[in-house]
Order: structure tokens, then sequence, then C-alpha cells
């Protein structure tokens, strides 16, 4: 489960709220915050 969840994860339900907005609104930007 947790496995999936990092592979493809669920922006809704985020305990971050603000990466799970920039996930939906700017994947890029998200991308590269995350690395």
């Amino acid at each position: 489960v947790v496995r999936c969840l990092l592979i493809e994860p669920f922006p809704e339900s985020a305990l971050n709220e603000q990466a799970g907005k920039m996930l939906l609104e700017d994947y890029e930007e998200y991308a590269r915050h995350a690395r």
C-alpha cells in the first residue's frame, strides 16, 4: 500500500495540503520541490 502511494500519490487527501495542491496545479514545480 505504501509503495503504491509513493508511485501514484492521492493529492486530494495529502497530509501536506500545499504539496497536494501543487501536485494538482503545477506538476513541474511539485517535481522540482520533491527532489
